[in-house]
Parts: C-alpha cells; sequence; structure tokens
C-alpha cells in the first residue's frame, strides 16, 4: 500500500474490525464517501457489525470537520516527531492523555474513565478509574461542533 487510494474495502474492513474487538461496535461510523466505503462488501460489513455508516462527501472536506481535524492532529504530531526525533508511540500515548478541559478531560479519560500510565510520573490517583457523565461531554462536544 503506497497511498490512501490503495485502500480496499476489504483492507478497511481488517483494521476497523480490530479497533471493535478492542473498543466495541461503534452505533454510527462516519466516513467519507470514498469507493472502500461505498461498495457492497462495506455495507454488508455494517449490516453484520450492526452500525449505521454514514458519508460525507470527499470533495467538500469541510463537511467532514472532525475527520480533518483529526488529520491535522496527525500530520502535526509526525511532524514534532520528525523535527524532534522522538518516539512517535510515546507522542500519542502523551496526545491521549492530556485534557481538553474539565469537562471534556482526554481522549484517555473519555475512553477508559482514567489517564493511562506513562513514561511520565503518573499520579497512582489519576489511574483510579472514574466515571465521567457522557451526557456532560456529548453536550459539550455537540456545543463545539455548533
Amino acid at each position: 500500500m503506497n497511498n490512501l487510494t490503495d485502500l480496499t474495502s476489504a483492507t478497511v474492513i481488517v483494521k476497523l474490525k480490530r479497533h471493535f474487538a478492542t473498543h466495541g461496535t461503534p452505533r454510527i461510523l462516519i466516513s467519507h464517501n470514498g469507493g472502500q466505503y461505498s461498495g457492497q462488501q462495506f455495507k454488508q460489513f455494517a449490516l453484520e457489525w450492526n452500525f449505521v455508516h454514514i458519508t460525507s462527501s470527499p470533495e467538500h472536506a469541510q463537511s467532514n470537520g472532525l475527520a480533518e481535524n483529526a488529520v491535522k492532529q496527525a500530520k502535526i504530531l509526525l511532524e514534532k516527531t520528525r523535527r524532534d526525533g522522538s518516539d512517535i508511540y510515546q507522542n500519542l500515548l502523551n496526545l491521549r492523555n492530556v485534557p481538553r478541559d474539565n469537562v471534556l478531560k482526554s481522549l484517555a479519560q473519555r475512553l477508559l474513565s482514567r489517564t493511562t500510565r506513562n513514561p511520565l510520573y503518573t499520579n497512582k490517583f489519576l489511574l483510579t478509574p472514574k466515571p465521567i457523565n457522557t451526557k456532560v461531554v456529548r453536550n459539550q462536544l455537540e456545543m463545539m461542533r455548533n
């Protein structure tokens, strides 16, 4: 695979199955309307794994703002890693542990209800799971999107 245009439905499905096996199947999956997502094979996958697949137009990147923001953040992280000669996996771990704010917390806290252990000093208190109010997080994310 040389670039993203080489991705097939089968490749995307295998990658998604790995994520779903670890984190569970989402109710809704949002993607662009590329060929790997629009074929019968992907429709069958969505049916078998019981999720709704919503697409946005690939020609209108602004309609897929969350994905575009994630790509931007990934590019910044890759550039930082290249520039510093640092470890990409430690940078990802750190990125996932940094809280956005008091409501949204960090990506790890939203997913696991705790921060994840990392090479930097981590207080045991932060590693103890503490469920967060998903309605408050959902409302905050909705406000930010609007």
